[in-house]
């Protein structure tokens, strides 16, 4: 059957893919800009916690599906009056939320439940807006189905649209966006753009039901793609309707946990690099372009053959343990999205119903994606001991994509694809279980919790043990020479900057009172020299505090003579609750693993670092990383509080053959104090004085940009 249409000019045939393609990219572009944007305005509000992070996933993939029920509802209705009239109306009550941000009602969740306030701040502030603009790309491919446009038959190509816009929204926000404005021209602007989109909506639906095509006899799109008479089709049992509906969830899960798996394996274990996970995440995305584009079946078809030899490589490489190059192991993991991704979602797109099913169709896909992530994020980190949800996802997308040739027998097929999936399996967990065991070492401990996993290493030789998160040092003590035990190790080292403030700052006497942000291995706690000097610590991650407290691992804590103590959860909420004027000295430590806590840095926080602060206490910053030049950053923040800023890199070419058997490492480190004796002491100790600034003015809560700090060489 054919669609009979009334003779309509190409110009306005363009008019009408235009409208519904704009409509549809923009919506999809703007709801990837407000997902990070909301997450950095709640964060100086609880923190730099991952439960900021995971509650802002949960309430936007809910949030997501609700939308895409919403869709699903609305979109058997015949465009008219009425669901132009129900969508205006919705439209309508969003846009009395904006512009998007928190709201003063949100206030008093904070300390009895963090994560009931993340999801009631975005639920308040963002939730409705989020809704109605996440139902664009199903209900607008829908209605677009309706109208007599000549490729309105097979709508699904639309989808390419959505997916360049998530794109063009996930790579604006950190390249665009987050650079060059505030939160507040963010929530404004985003507001405004909401109002266009809406407006964009409005009017996709208007043309909908004012050009609505004339049909023959109702059809029905096969996985072939023919238009066939949906009368000729027999009816569907109910439980072939839920296998075909439970086919289509698995196909969109499986990609959804492999780009968090390859994610999180990429950051934690190959290049703690901020903002790499964009990288898996716009493959992610392009194989929905791939796979939903009729151009694009040779690659479809390429994807699921490469992704066989990909993932023997892969097998190979971690049997190996194989960490450089880094690039090139990077690409791999990312090749392995794409592939497996485009695999999946090829089977997918070939598995599409016909328009009258398109929008169940997508919340089956929404289903999907919801499963994958909130396994990866929810489950695995309480049920998996190691990181087995990454080879779990890799040997489902080998499964799942395996290609099906049509000149294979279908027993011949079946026997393949268990052989190799079986093979796979095996040699994905045992070598996945083989990356966590470095040549050398024995891992004495290994634990996995929502913060992720921590393994204490020691040597074969007895004679030093480690703490490590993924694969950034948290600290190393000597565990076979006593003496060499009560040292501070690494980049805490006596005859480092660490020990040049221990000694000068406070002329003929050690600090009394010092707070420490990051426990790691308690190695701090060393420089502890009698009882009433009290040191406490503020970690956010139980297990570290479990760890580092426990002598069988590490003696830092059990040896050090002052009174130590922890406290659990974010620093800088936790020190506002602590007396002003009571520290003499305050270290950060937490700059330099992977993600840095941005909001600890902030001129806000600078502001109350300093009002917790003595009168001549200093604030001291540990800015090693691999990646990061904090130096800058630092000196703007310095300024601004009106404080002198000295900075010392301590570089391992200078170091004794002593310092280096004792632990000694390379660190970089900046103390911040009002101007006096300190200075000059410091500066005869190879410490200078920076006032170089990166922006006009520090980050503040309101406004930083992180890539502006990246190395490009990607050492010291």
């Amino acid at each position: 059957m054919t669609r009979k249409r009334d003779p309509q000019k190409p110009r306005t045939v363009t008019l009408m893919l235009t409208l519904f393609s704009i409509t549809i990219f923009l919506g999809a572009a703007l709801l990837f800009l407000v997902q990070p944007m909301a997450a950095k305005l709640i964060l100086p509000r609880l923190g730099g916690t991952p439960g900021v992070w995971n509650g802002c996933m949960v309430l936007f993939q809910a949030a997501l599906l609700g939308g895409y029920g919403y869709a699903h509802v609305l979109g058997v209705m015949k465009p008219g009056r009425r669901p132009l009239l129900i969508h205006t109306v919705a439209l309508g009550l969003a846009a009395l939320t904006l512009p998007v941000g928190l709201r003063q009602i949100t206030q008093g969740f904070e300390d009895s439940s963090p994560m009931l306030a993340v999801v009631t701040m975005l639920a308040v502030g963002f939730g409705a807006p989020f809704l109605m603009m996440s139902t664009g790309g199903s209900l607008m491919q829908r209605w677009f189905s309706t109208t007599d446009h000549p490729q309105a038959h097979d709508p699904y190509f639309l989808y390419g649209a959505s997916n360049a816009g998530s794109l063009i929204g996930l790579l604006g926000y950190p390249l665009l966006v987050e650079p060059n404005l505030t939160l507040g021209q963010q929530r404004w602007g985003w507001s405004a753009g909401y109002a266009l989109w809406a407006g964009l909506t409005i009017a996709c639906v208007f043309v909908a039901s004012k050009r609505p095509a004339l049909i023959t006899a109702p059809t029905t799109l096969r996985s072939n793609e023919a238009l066939v008479p949906a009368m000729s089709v027999a009816p569907e049992s109910l439980r072939r309707r839920w296998a075909r509906y439970a086919i289509w969830i698995a196909l969109a899960a499986v990609p959804s946990s492999l780009v968090l798996g390859a994610t999180q394996y990429i950051t934690m274990d190959l290049a703690a690099i901020p903002l790499l996970w964009v990288v898996p995440l716009a493959a992610y995305l392009l194989t929905f372009i791939v796979a939903f584009s009729p151009r694009m079946k040779w690659l479809v078809s390429f994807a699921s053959w490469a992704f066989i030899p990909l993932l023997a490589l892969i097998v190979w490489a971690w049997f190996e343990n194989l960490k450089y190059p880094i690039v090139g192991i990077v690409a791999m993991h990312v090749a392995a999205v794409f592939l497996g991704g485009t695999a999946c979602h090829g089977k997918l797109a070939s598995l599409r119903p016909g328009v009258e099913n398109l929008t169940r169709f997508y919340l089956c896909i929404a289903v999907g994606g919801v499963l994958g992530g909130s396994f990866n994020a929810l489950v695995a980190p309480w049920t998996l001991v190691r990181m087995e949800e990454y080879p779990i996802a890799l040997i489902l997308a080998l499964i799942l994509g395996f290609p099906s040739p049509a000149s294979w027998s279908e027993r011949r097929m079946r026997a393949t694809r268990l052989i190799v999936s079986a093979s796979a399996a095996v040699a994905l967990l045992m070598a996945n279980a083989g990356t966590y065991q470095a040549p050398g070492s024995t891992n004495i401990l290994h634990s996995r919790s929502f913060f992720g996993v921590l393994r204490v290493r020691q040597q074969d030789d007895g004679a030093w043990r480690r703490l490590l998160h993924g694969n950034t040092l948290h600290g190393i003590q000597a565990s076979s020479n006593p003496e060499w035990a009560k040292l501070p190790t690494s980049y805490y080292h006596p005859t480092g900057p660490v020990g040049d403030v221990f000694r000068l700052t406070w002329p003929g006497e050690m600090p009394s009172r010092a707070a420490f942000v990051g426990l790691g291995a308690g190695t701090l706690a060393a420089y502890g020299k009698e009882p009433s000097q009290r040191f406490t610590f503020y970690e956010i991650d139980p297990d570290v505090v479990r760890i580092a407290f426990d002598p069988e691992f590490f003696t830092f804590i059990s040896d050090s003579k002052a009174t130590v103590d922890s406290v659990v959860g974010d620093a800088r909420l936790s020190l506002v609750k602590e007396p002003d004027g009571a520290f003499d000295l305050i270290m950060l430590d937490a700059f330099s693993s992977d993600a840095i806590p941005v909001h600890l840095i902030t001129l806000e926080a600078g502001q109350l670092y300093r009002s917790k602060l003595k009168p001549r206490g200093l604030l001291a910053i540990h800015i090693t990383n691999r990646y990061l030049d904090l130096r800058g950053v630092i000196a703007s923040l310095a300024l601004d509080l009106e404080l002198v800023a000295m900075s010392r890199y301590d570089t391992s070419k200078e170091f004794t053959e002593l310092e280096t058997n004792t632990g000694r490492l390379s660190s970089s480190w900046v103390v911040l104090g009002t101007d006096g004796p300190w200075a000059a002491a410091l500066a005869g100790k190879k410490w200078e004085r920076i006032d170089n600034r990166t922006t006009e003015h520090a980050w503040t809560d309101d406004f930083s940009d992180v890539l502006t700090v990246f190395r490009r060489s990607g050492t010291r």
